[in-house]
């Protein structure tokens, strides 16, 4: 007799229909993540506004961490507001540097280049990255500190009374001391005033120290010479004559009447002759002169955190152009010549440093919310632009231009300061930029700046005491 048909009981059924619905509903799933994570990847990585709404949420969900300056000033902190926290900004003069981190607007400065570590998005492991995937929520943010000193910020945004630039650097490791872009705006304004900031003809929210490109004038004059004294064509003691002008493929070069007779290269650098600085710029050649403006950081962005733009020399076909007039202007500080402040700073950071030009950096560390701390060492060198010993006989000139030459509204009692005055023209009806870099003290430089005050006239007379207030701060906290 046959056995009766065995009975599946109704609990083993019931398991078997759970396990249905719950591997359908895993296939659905990893099939829906499949999909924005692979196929749909470049679209959401393209819009802007999915990410703003992402990380708004997120932004929500757990506390961003707090950006400091060099002494523990609060720059950026997140305070509770409703559900979640809302970003509050201490100081607008550091509006572009530390930029903003907004749910409509996104992130710049250094809430951008940071956010990883600001969010509590950077690294965590596995458990972590499922914890942020399923519930939207991370680690509370790490706390950044910036090599920034409030104090000689505040410094330098008093002495900046007009638009323009003004970047201050430890000359020995990069280390950014204070960047001021004026104008600047209220980040903390930023979702009521984000219309006319964005078409604010004066472009507040460019940062002009590290994007804003200017004609260097005769600062550039420090690239030129020490290009020709790199190369050996001249020394400190060489001779020229000037006599009122000198005329080149007929193009004209005119010297200020003050400049007048036969004295040697210390003193046409300290006086700004440009008919000198035109004669050694051919001498010196375009390729040459290009490639020792690369060497000193022109042509490329400067690594710097929150990102610049590469100071250009020429447009166009630099090796082919650079010859005659323009190689001539060049020389002296005009042509085609555009320069970033940063970049500038850099020269003057380069004679303090023996030739080497140092990493321009605004990260001090990144400490973790559990307290594991990061990028606390600062970068070697950038590159190399000359000899140590074409920087000391640049660094004697340029002391020369403040003791005895045009640069001596920047002199400071019982401090020897090094510097050049640059006075660029752009154009016959807009006026002219005032220009200063320099360092000090000279015999052991702690402190290098670059400033720039557009349509400001005069460097000797209006940047270069600019720059005295400013180091005469930097070096009462450095010195």
């Amino acid at each position: 007799m046959p056995a009766p048909a065995r009975e599946v009981p109704d609990v083993e059924r019931l398991y078997r229909r759970v396990a249905y619905v719950l591997f359908a509903g895993f296939a659905v799933i990893a099939a829906y993540l499949s999909y924005w994570h692979i196929i749909a990847a470049d679209t959401l990585a393209g819009n802007p506004e999915l990410n703003a709404y992402r990380l708004s949420i997120a932004d929500q969900q757990s506390q961003r961490g707090r950006i400091l300056d060099r002494n523990g000033v609060e720059l950026a902190v997140s305070v509770k507001s409703g559900d979640g926290f809302r970003r509050v900004y201490s100081r607008s003069s550091l509006a572009q540097t530390v930029g903003y981190a907004s749910p409509r607007f996104g992130r710049t400065g250094v809430e951008a280049a940071l956010d990883p570590e600001l969010s509590g998005r950077a690294g965590g492991g596995i458990v972590s990255a499922l914890r942020r995937r399923l519930i939207g929520t991370g680690e509370p943010g790490g706390d950044v500190t910036l090599t920034i000193d409030t104090r000689i910020q505040d410094a330098a945004e008093r002495a900046l009374t007009g638009d323009g630039a003004i970047v201050v650097l430890d000359p020995r490791d990069g280390s950014i001391l204070a960047l001021v872009s004026h104008p600047t705006f209220d980040p903390n304004a930023l979702e009521r005033g984000w219309d006319s900031l964005r078409t604010d003809p004066n472009a507040p929210l460019l940062n002009r120290a590290t994007q804003g490109r200017y004609p260097p004038g005769s600062t550039f004059k420090t690239v030129t010479g020490a290009a020709a004294l790199d190369l050996g064509y001249y020394t400190p003691a060489s001779k020229f004559t000037c006599n009122d002008q000198v005329v080149i493929e007929g193009f004209a070069i005119r010297c200020d009447e003050t400049v007048r007779g036969t004295f040697d290269m210390t003193y046409a650098y300290a006086q700004s002759c440009n008919a000198c600085f035109g004669e050694i710029g051919l001498r010196v050649g375009g390729k040459d002169l290009l490639e020792y403006a690369r060497r000193f950081g022109f042509e490329s962005a400067p690594p710097i955190e929150i990102g610049s733009v590469p100071s250009a020399v020429v447009s166009g076909s630099a090796e082919r152009r650079l010859v005659g007039p323009l190689l001539a202007s060049t020389a002296f500080g005009q042509g085609e010549l555009l320069a970033t402040p940063l970049q500038m700073a850099l020269v003057a950071a380069t004679i303090a440093h023996d030739g080497l030009v140092p990493s321009p950096h605004l990260v001090a560390h990144v400490r973790s919310s559990d307290g594991f701390v990061s990028r606390d060492r600062a970068p070697g060198p950038w590159r190399e632009a000359v000899r140590p010993d074409t920087a000391a006989a640049m660094r004697a000139m340029m002391i020369a231009v403040v003791e005895r030459g045009g640069g001596q509204g920047a002199r400071l009692p019982g401090v020897t300061v090094a510097g050049k005055t640059g006075t660029a023209e752009v154009g016959p009806s807009r006026g002219t930029h005032a220009w200063f870099i320099g360092f000090a003290p000279a015999e052991s430089p702690r402190v290098a700046i670059a400033v720039v005050r557009e349509y400001g006239g005069g460097g000797g007379t209006v940047a270069a005491p600019i720059a005295r207030e400013v180091l005469r701060t930097a070096l009462d906290l450095y010195r």
